[in-house]
């Protein structure tokens, strides 16, 4: 976090924001529709709780997991968040499935996303 800060500030300078304008990628210079298309990405997740209990679980989807997977994912939470959907917890600093309940995993699911639970 507080390397994010330190860029942050750092970019409120006018000559380091030019200089990381000159840096990034122009608009349209990003990766090409047949290679977002070509990706995909599987990751298997484990959890382990103070007893011992351990879950497991999968999220997998085809196409580019830096473009397409991010899309989907920020997509479908404003949607839910914007329709008053299912509701998780509240309160603290909470991942996306603990804040949004089930229905985010079902939208994303909807979505086309593998989203299910493994055996122990």
């Amino acid at each position: 976090m507080a390397r994010g800060l330190l860029i942050a500030f750092l970019l409120s300078f006018g000559p380091a924001r030019r200089l990381a304008e000159r840096l990034a990628p122009a608009p349209g210079e990003g990766p090409s529709e047949q290679r977002m298309e070509g990706g995909s990405f599987r990751c298997e997740l484990v959890a382990t709780g103070e007893r011992g209990t351990r879950l497991r679980g999968c999220i997998a989807d085809r196409g580019d997991p830096g473009n397409r997977a991010t899309t989907k994912f920020v997509c479908e939470a404003a949607l839910l968040l914007a329709n008053g959907g299912d509701q998780g917890r509240s309160g603290g600093v909470l991942t996306p499935a603990a804040a949004l309940g089930a229905a985010y995993g079902q939208r994303l699911r909807a979505a086309g996303m593998t989203v299910e639970p493994l055996g122990a």
